[in-house]
């Protein structure tokens, strides 16, 4: 069954008076607000991304004489700090370690973390050290603070059983992508819920070098259109215009200078290419990304879990496979650069920064 919502007088949608009072977090229940509107994404050409301020070796993140329970999920991709690091204690300087740490190894679970309870505008401000927040255009926000994407499953909901996998990178619309991404759970099931991580960038570095070639040399169109229309029609507003824009099908990290592939369910088609050329490349991307699970990772949901991944690597879908429980989670993202496949069309003070730091991280393996 469908959530129970309840409109008002001035068109804003709420949950039930009964989710308000069996909710453990009610500030952070999703409101849709016909009334509230988004201006224009910021010009991000200048994004220095906060990696290139950090120590490599990380000593303000991992101090020497701390006890921090830390495992590799495998061998380049997934971390995982099960105690020992509490994010709403960390300094400017172990921030810049952090972002460092997703940007080689993609993603990161903490676990027992007490972010949640610091409430909205502490999240708020701690995302946006990172960079410029990305606010959602349809999805449900907490009432005071727009820049929240609220997930939010009602325990009498069923699930679809022909749902399937989705495999995507946020808001890849947009002209200016997602970065840095913070998802938290407030409350959630006991097992099931799992998020699934993909590799984009071990995707990319298994391909031919030929086909490497091919496919940078490809931009697709990518778009929330169809999304947009959806949930317009089901929650009746829309913050921001359905957007579609022009992407690299590979994109170069600034931090790593390693190229991964940029694609997903959100990429309509490939310019310059008919639509038969289009659906064989995208089939064969498809069945790379969905057909190796030797570069897939789930991150299990435990109370008090934070995953931060970095969204131009990191590929993820959730996976909906329980019932009977309540799932209520939030995602602070921010933006950063827009993609690009080579590194010298980065703005130049990126290439500078990325280059001092490939040198100073190459002098700790000497």
């Amino acid at each position: 069954m469908p959530l129970d919502i309840v409109t008002d007088k001035d068109g804003v949608k709420r949950l039930s008076k009964e989710a308000y009072d069996n909710s453990k977090y009610p500030e952070w229940l999703p409101v849709w607000n016909p009334n509230v509107k988004y201006p224009a994404p910021p010009n991000n050409d200048g994004y220095i991304d906060r990696a290139f301020f950090a120590d490599p070796k990380l000593p303000n993140l991992f101090p020497e004489d701390s006890d921090i329970d830390k495992i590799d999920l495998s061998p380049k991709f997934g971390t995982e700090i099960r105690s020992g690091i509490q994010l709403s204690s960390l300094s400017d300087a172990a921030k810049d370690e952090l972002a460092l740490l997703l940007a080689q190894r993609g993603f990161v679970v903490f676990r027992n973390q007490d972010l949640k309870d610091k409430g909205l505008e502490f999240n708020s401000n701690f995302g946006r050290y990172f960079g410029p927040l990305n606010p959602t255009s349809f999805i449900g926000t907490p009432e005071t603070e727009p820049n929240f994407h609220i997930v939010y499953r009602d325990p009498n909901e069923k699930v679809n059983p022909k749902r399937v996998v989705g495999i995507h990178v946020d808001d890849n619309w947009e002209v200016f992508t997602p970065g840095v991404t913070i998802f938290g759970i407030l409350d959630g099931p006991e097992t099931g819920g799992d998020t699934l991580f993909v590799d984009s960038q071990e995707i990319y570095e298994r391909f031919s070098p030929g086909f490497q070639k091919i496919l940078e040399t490809l931009t697709g169109v990518f778009s929330n259109v169809g999304p947009s229309k959806i949930n317009g029609q089901v929650k009746g507003f829309l913050r921001t215009p359905p957007e579609e824009n022009s992407h690299p099908i590979v994109r170069i990290h600034p931090v790593t200078q390693k190229k991964n592939v940029f694609f997903s369910h959100f990429t309509q088609k490939f310019d310059n290419l008919d639509e038969e050329e289009s659906q064989l490349i995208f089939k064969y991307l498809k069945d790379k990304i969905y057909g190796q699970p030797d570069t897939h990772l789930r991150a299990r949901w435990e109370p008090g879990t934070v995953v931060l991944w970095d969204n131009r690597r990191c590929l993820h879908s959730a996976l909906a496979d329980f019932e009977g429980s309540s799932r209520h989670c939030y995602r602070v993202s921010t933006f950063a650069e827009a993609p690009v496949t080579n590194f010298e069309d980065l703005n130049e003070e990126t290439r500078k920064l990325s280059d001092e730091l490939q040198k100073k991280l190459g002098n700790l393996s000497v």
